[in-house]
């Protein structure tokens, strides 16, 4: 089905037979402006043009308690992007940047923006500029995804109180640079074979009460990193196969390591300053 779809009041949109919209190649594909909306089944084709400008989605979410699961989302300039969109669910979707482009020139898989008590569950998010990008947005749970070969699998910025539990990030920038938040829980995640110039598993920059339990940071440039972040707890995990397993800026304080596996890495710590 050709042409932009724009959704104005609560319905349930199901693909059967996974059919494709195509969209007009100047806006976002499928906008959502009413609450209560349900997409599922749908494979969704930007056709690699926009505008980032604009956010150019795949699916562009702009209202409460909407839920898109078993989607597909390729060709777009960010896949699926929540916009004061509280309570959503985004679940089993997956999505694919736009080849040939440079992360700059793309957006995120999945862009959360001032959006409050979001659930982003057993989600694929291949080759977009971030996986998961989420700013001013809190109480939510992302569980079980798996973002790769981009830059940084999860961005982070002004959000409080989330859950991180059973993803993977790997194969970017970073696997996972968190600024300017706190009071997160990090369990049963992967972060791994992120490699390159100053390249990093996990990054706390100005993060406090972080939690990080049970997790593989393995064969990344730098394993964790810490500027300016207090009365974090990292237990039970695995730093591995890094170029450096802990690096320590002096603007750091009051964090506590315990019952932590260091093995094989170049270097076990870098302190700095």
């Amino acid at each position: 089905y050709d042409g932009d779809l724009l959704i104005d009041r609560p319905i349930t949109l199901t693909g059967m037979g996974r059919p494709t919209l195509r969209g007009s190649g100047t806006g976002s594909v499928v906008r959502v402006r009413a609450a209560g909306v349900v997409i599922e089944g749908l494979d969704v084709d930007g056709r690699g043009s926009g505008n980032l400008g604009r956010d150019t989605s795949g699916i562009h979410v702009a209202a409460p308690g909407v839920t898109i699961r078993d989607c597909r989302v390729r060709g777009s300039l960010f896949g699926i992007y929540l916009r004061e969109s509280d309570d959503a669910m985004v679940a089993g979707n997956t999505v694919t940047g736009v080849p040939g482009r440079s992360p700059g020139e793309m957006g995120s898989g999945i862009h959360v923006w001032n959006s409050q008590r979001f659930r982003l569950v057993g989600n694929t998010i291949v080759g977009t500029r971030d996986g998961f990008y989420i700013q001013s947005s809190s109480h939510g749970v992302v569980r079980g995804n798996r973002a790769s070969d981009l830059r940084y699998g999860l961005h982070y910025m002004f959000s409080d109180d989330n859950a991180f539990e059973d993803n993977v990030f790997e194969r970017g920038a970073a696997g996972a640079a968190l600024m300017y938040s706190n009071r997160m829980t990090f369990r049963r995640n992967q972060f791994v074979r992120n490699r390159g110039f100053a390249s990093v598993g996990l990054l706390l920059k100005a993060c406090d009460d972080v939690v990080a339990e049970d997790n593989l940071i393995a064969d990344n440039a730098r394993g964790i990193f810490l500027e300016g972040s207090y009365k974090n707890r990292f237990r039970r995990n695995v730093v591995a196969m890094s170029d450096v397993a802990l690096v320590v800026y002096d603007s750091s304080g009051e964090n506590v390591f315990a019952d932590n596996a260091f093995v094989g890495n170049l270097s076990p710590l870098m302190l700095s300053g």
